[in-house]
C-alpha cells in the first residue's frame, strides 16, 4: 500500500489532522459543555460521566432526588457525591429571592465501617482538585461553593474549608463530629450505626452536649444516601417514618430545604421505583462501556460441590488445592469470622510467599494504615502487581461485600444468600479493565448456611443444577425472582420513643437506638472491642469465664473504666459473632451504649449492636498478627516505639500524685515535664472548644459581639427569615451575659505565672474566656466562691428576663430566645443541674415557677419549630460561639 500513488501525502495528513481531531473529539464535546454537569465531571476525572449519572445530576438540581437508585456494581455509585457538588453550585447561584431546593450536606451511609475509608479518600481527591480549581468548569463550581470575601467565616477563620469532610466511624484517633460550619458545603461519611445513632441524638460516640448540633446537621439541610439499602432495612424503615414526620418541621421558616433520602442499590428487588441502570442507552451513549461490560461478564465461573455438611466447612478443602500465581490477586471469603481465622491460618502455612490479609472488621487506626498499604495493589484504577512480585490473598468476612473499591483478579467464596453472591462479584474484575479472572464457588451437602440458613442452601443447589460458566450467567441466576431475599420485618420507631430521644439527655430506661438501627440477627451488626490490663478483668471471676463474676460495688476496674472509657483510637470494631466467640471462653465487662455506664456481665450475656466489651489482652486476637494488645496502658509494652504509640496515656507528674487523663492535659503535661522515657508521642488534636486554652482573657463584649456576627452571616447564607435573624443574633448577643456574676468574673481575671503562682488582674474590663488550662480552672472556681454546679448560662437567661422587663430588648420569640441562651453549652434539653442556696438562678432552683414550666416551654418549642429545625438553631449559636473562641487560640 505504501507504493500507491500519493500514500505518503495521505498518511502525513491523518497523522496530522484527522487522527489528532478524533483523539480529542471527546475532549471538544465536554469543553462545550463547561456549565453542564458533563463538563465539571470530566474535568474532575477525565472520563464522561454515565448516562445515568447526567440523570441523577439533573434530578438533584431540580430538588427532586430519585427515591432508588439501581446500578450495578463497579459503575461509579461514588460519583454521585460529584453529582451532588455540582446540583448545589447551580442552586446557590439561583437568583435572589428564590428558595434553595438542593441540600447543603451531603450523608453517605454504608453498611462496613471499613467501607468508609474508600470514600473518604475518593472525596478528599475530589475537594483537594475543588480547593485548586485548575480548569475552567471546576472553577465554577468552587466559585459558586465558596464563601465570599466578607462572608461568614472571614473574621473568623483566615482558610474556611471549601467542602468539609467529616468522618463518623469507630476507630478514630479523635472523636468524630459533624463540620463546624453550618452555611458551607460539607460531606459527611459513616456507617450505619453511627450515622443512624447521631440521627436518633444517641450518637454511640460524641458527647452528650454536641449531640444536639450533630443531630441537627444530619437532620436538617441533608441529603441522606443510604448506600446498597437492601442490606440496611431496618434504618430504611426508619429514615420512612422520620420523613413522614418531617411535616412537623419548620424547616427555620422554610428557608432550608428538607432532609431527604436517596437509597443506592446494586441489587434491585420488586417494586423498586426511581432511576434504573440502562445497559443498552449507556453503550449508545459511550461505546467502550460495551467492551466493558463484555469483558467482565465473561470473567469464568465455576460452581464446585464438596462433600461437608455446608459450604462454609468445604472452603477448608477449596483452600488447601488453592493454587496462587505470582502477581495475582484472591479474595477468600467465609461466612463466619471464625472460618475466616482458620483460612488464613491455613494459607499461611501453605502459601509463605504470598502476602496474606485478614479482614475481620474494623481495627484501630495504627493496624488500619498497616493493612491499607498492603492492599493498595487492588484499588480500582491502581498499578498492579507484576509477574516477579508476591501474590495478594485477602480472607474477609462480609467487611468486603459493601462497597469497597477494590478489584481482584480471582474470587473463592462459599455459598451464601444471593445479594450476597452479587456483592462478592464486584470485587472481581471490577470495572471491566482487563480480561481473565476466576469466580469459584464452594457448595456443600444442602445444610443451612452459616448467618444465610436454607436460602442458601437452596440457591446452592439452584446453581449446581444450572451450571454457569461465566458471571453473565451466573447473575441471571441470582436476579431470578425465586431467589430474592423476603424483606425482613423491620420495627417501626413509634413517635413516643423518638420524642423520648428529642431532650438528647441520657436515661438508663429509655429505649435503646440499635433496635431502630439494624434487624436483631443482622450479621453486619458491630461492636466495639476494646483490651486493657490496668485492672485485671480475670479477678473479677475467681472461677475462670464460666464462673459468675463478683459484685460491682467498688470495683476498681469499674472506677477505672468510668475515668477512663474506652478510646476510639483503641477499639476493634467487630461483628457481633466474633465478640460472642470471645465472651465465651474469656471474662469481660460490658459498657452499654445506652448508658455508657461499664456494668459486670456474666458471659452469657447477650450483646446488642453498638455495645463495647472489653477484655484482658490476648495473644493475635481474632487471628490478628498484634491485636489484642493493650493500646492505653500507662506502661508501654517492652516492643514500644512512636510509631505504634497511639491512644490515650495516663502520665504520673511524680511518684504517688494524681494522674491526669484527656488529651488536653496529656499534651500540657507532657510539654511540661518533659518526657524522660522518649517513648510518648504529641500529636496535635482538635481539642473541645469549651478547652480552649486562650493566650490573654477575653474581652466579654467583645466576644459576644463576635458570635452575633457570626450568627448574622450565616443565617444571611441560609436565608433565614428577618424575624428569626433577629432573635437568633440577640441570644448571641446575650448568650454570656451571666458571666458578669462577680465570683465568676474574679474566677475569669486569673492568670498563671512561670513559678506556678495565680494573680487576679483587676483592672481588666468584664472577661468572656479564660487564660487557663482546665485543670487550672476548675481549682481557680473553688477558690473564687464559684458553688459548684453553678452555670453561667441560667443567670444569663435571669438577665435577660429583667432586660426584657425594663424595655432594653424587644424578641419577637422570647421562649426561643431563653432557650438558646439556655441551650448554649448543650444543657438544658429540659433540664440542667439543681444547684441550693441563694446563690441558684431560676432555672437552676426546683422550687421557682421558671423551673416548673421549663419543660412546657422546650415542648411547645419543639412541636413550633420541629426537633431539628430547634437543634439546627442551637447549633447556629452554639458552633459561632465555638468559631469566636477558636479565632483567639
Amino acid at each position: 500500500m505504501a507504493s500507491l500513488p500519493g500514500w505518503g501525502r495521505w498518511r502525513t495528513f491523518c497523522l496530522k489532522t484527522i487522527f489528532p481531531k478524533v483523539l480529542t473529539a471527546n475532549v471538544a464535546l465536554v469543553a462545550s459543555q463547561r456549565g453542564s454537569f458533563e463538563g465539571f465531571f470530566f474535568e474532575m476525572t477525565g472520563h464522561r460521566p454515565y448516562l445515568w449519572l447526567v440523570q441523577v445530576a439533573e434530578a438533584l438540581r431540580r430538588g427532586d432526588p430519585p427515591r432508588t437508585l439501581t446500578v450495578p456494581t463497579g459503575y461509579g455509585k461514588t460519583s454521585v457525591l460529584l453529582a451532588w457538588l455540582w446540583a448545589l453550585a447551580q442552586d446557590l447561584g439561583r437568583p435572589s429571592g428564590q428558595q434553595r431546593t438542593v441540600p447543603m450536606r451531603y450523608v453517605l451511609v454504608v453498611d462496613r465501617r471499613v467501607v468508609v475509608d474508600d470514600t473518604v479518600a475518593s472525596a478528599e481527591r475530589w475537594i483537594d482538585k475543588l480547593k485548586r480549581a485548575e480548569t475552567p468548569a471546576v472553577a465554577a463550581v468552587a466559585d459558586a461553593l465558596r464563601l465570599g470575601g466578607d462572608s461568614a467565616e472571614a473574621h473568623v477563620e483566615s482558610e474556611p474549608p471549601l467542602v468539609s469532610l467529616s468522618i463518623l466511624r469507630g476507630g478514630l484517633s479523635v472523636r468524630p463530629q459533624i463540620a463546624a460550619h453550618p452555611a458551607a458545603p460539607g460531606i459527611v461519611v459513616g456507617t450505619v450505626d453511627l450515622v443512624g445513632s447521631t440521627l436518633l441524638g444517641r450518637s454511640y460516640v460524641g458527647s452528650v452536649g454536641r449531640r444536639p448540633i450533630d443531630m441537627a446537621l444530619l437532620g436538617t439541610d441533608s441529603l441522606l444516601v443510604l448506600d446498597e439499602a437492601h442490606l440496611s432495612g431496618q434504618l430504611d424503615r426508619t429514615l420512612q417514618v422520620l420523613e413522614r414526620q418531617q411535616q412537623d418541621e419548620g424547616c427555620l421558616g422554610g428557608a432550608i430545604p428538607q432532609r431527604r433520602v436517596m437509597r443506592m442499590t446494586a441489587t434491585p428487588s420488586a417494586g423498586d421505583a426511581g432511576l434504573q441502570f440502562d445497559r443498552v442507552a449507556e453503550i449508545r451513549s459511550q461505546p467502550e462501556v460495551g467492551d466493558r461490560i463484555r469483558r467482565r461478564a465473561e470473567v469464568p465461573v465455576a460452581v464446585e460441590h464438596v462433600e461437608a455438611s455446608t459450604g462454609d466447612q468445604g472452603m477448608a478443602r477449596a483452600v488447601s488445592g488453592l493454587t496462587v500465581e505470582p502477581g495475582q490477586s484472591y479474595l477468600v471469603f467465609a461466612n463466619t469470622p471464625q472460618r475466616a481465622k482458620t483460612l488464613a491460618s491455613t494459607l499461611r502455612s501453605r502459601h509463605r510467599d504470598a502476602d496474606i490479609v485478614l479482614l475481620v472488621g474494623g481495627m484501630p487506626n495504627t493496624f488500619q494504615r498497616r493493612v491499607l498499604r498492603r492492599l493498595a495493589s487492588v484499588r480500582t484504577g491502581e498499578r498492579r502487581r507484576g509477574p516477579d512480585e508476591n501474590a495478594l490473598i485477602v480472607v474477609a468476612t462480609q467487611t468486603l461485600e459493601v462497597g469497597a473499591d477494590l478489584d481482584f483478579d480471582h474470587l473463592l467464596t462459599p455459598i451464601a444468600s444471593a445479594a450476597a453472591l452479587t456483592q462478592r462479584l464486584g470485587r472481581v474484575n471490577r470495572v471491566g479493565s482487563r480480561s481473565g479472572g476466576s469466580v469459584r464457588i464452594i457448595v456443600g451437602e444442602g445444610k443451612p448456611e452459616p448467618v444465610y440458613g436454607t436460602a442458601a442452601a437452596d440457591l446452592g443447589s439452584a446453581l449446581l443444577a444450572a451450571a454457569p460458566t461465566t458471571v453473565s450467567a451466573l447473575i441471571r441466576v441470582l436476579e431470578s425472582p425465586e431467589h430474592a431475599a423476603a424483606p425482613g420485618a423491620a420495627a417501626v420507631l413509634p413517635r413516643f420513643v423518638f420524642d423520648s430521644y428529642v431532650p438528647t439527655g441520657r436515661s438508663p430506661y429509655e429505649a435503646p437506638v440499635g433496635r431502630w438501627l439494624r434487624f436483631p440477627d443482622d450479621p453486619a451488626a458491630e461492636v466495639s472491642v476494646a483490651f486493657r490490663r490496668s485492672v485485671g478483668i480475670s479477678k473479677l471471676w475467681p472461677d475462670g469465664a464460666s464462673g459468675e463474676p463478683s459484685s460491682a460495688a467498688d470495683n476498681p476496674l469499674v472506677a477505672h473504666l468510668e475515668r477512663h472509657p474506652p478510646d476510639p483510637d483503641e477499639t476493634w470494631t467487630v461483628p457481633i459473632a466474633l465478640a460472642r466467640e470471645l465472651c465465651a471462653r474469656i471474662p469481660f465487662l460490658l459498657i452499654d451504649p445506652a448508658s455508657g455506664v461499664p456494668q459486670l456481665s456474666p458471659p452469657a450475656a447477650g450483646l446488642r449492636p453498638g455495645s463495647v466489651v472489653v477484655f484482658p489482652p490476648q495473644q493475635d486476637a481474632f487471628g490478628i498478627e498484634g491485636a489484642g494488645a493493650d493500646l492505653v496502658d500507662g506502661q508501654p509494652p517492652a516492643d514500644a516505639t512512636t510509631e505504634n504509640a497511639i491512644g490515650r496515656f495516663e502520665l504520673t507528674a511524680k511518684p504517688d500524685e494524681s494522674r491526669y487523663q484527656g488529651e488536653v492535659e496529656v499534651v500540657e503535661l507532657v510539654n511540661e515535664l518533659g518526657d524522660s522515657t522518649g517513648w510518648f508521642e504529641v500529636t496535635p488534636v482538635s481539642p473541645d472548644p469549651d478547652e480552649v486554652v486562650l493566650a490573654e482573657p477575653y474581652g466579654l463584649d467583645e466576644h459576644q459581639r463576635d458570635v452575633e456576627k457570626q450568627v448574622r452571616e450565616w443565617c444571611s447564607r441560609l436565608a433565614l427569615p428577618e424575624a428569626l435573624t433577629e432573635d437568633l443574633a440577640l441570644a448571641a448577643l446575650r448568650h454570656d451575659e451571666g458571666k458578669r456574676n462577680n465570683n465568676f468574673q474574679h474566677a475569669l481575671r486569673h492568670r498563671r505565672c512561670p513559678d506556678g503562682t495565680y494573680v487576679v488582674d483587676e483592672s481588666a474590663n468584664d472577661v468572656g474566656k479564660s487564660a487557663l488550662a482546665r485543670r487550672d480552672w476548675r481549682w481557680v472556681q473553688r477558690q473564687s466562691g464559684v458553688p459548684h454546679g453553678w452555670r453561667h448560662e441560667a443567670d444569663s437567661v435571669a438577665r435577660f428576663e429583667a432586660a426584657r422587663a425594663a424595655g432594653e430588648v424587644s424578641p419577637h420569640d422570647p421562649a426561643m430566645v431563653r432557650h438558646l441562651i439556655l441551650t448554649h453549652h448543650g444543657s438544658f434539653r429540659p433540664f440542667g443541674p439543681l444547684l441550693d442556696g441563694p446563690d441558684a438562678p431560676p432555672l437552676q432552683d426546683p422550687t421557682t415557677d421558671e423551673w416548673a414550666t421549663r419543660v412546657d416551654e422546650f415542648n411547645e418549642l419543639v412541636r413550633t419549630y420541629g426537633p431539628y429545625s430547634l437543634a439546627l438553631a442551637e447549633a447556629i449559636v452554639r458552633l459561632a460561639d465555638w468559631a469566636a473562641s477558636r479565632r483567639l487560640a
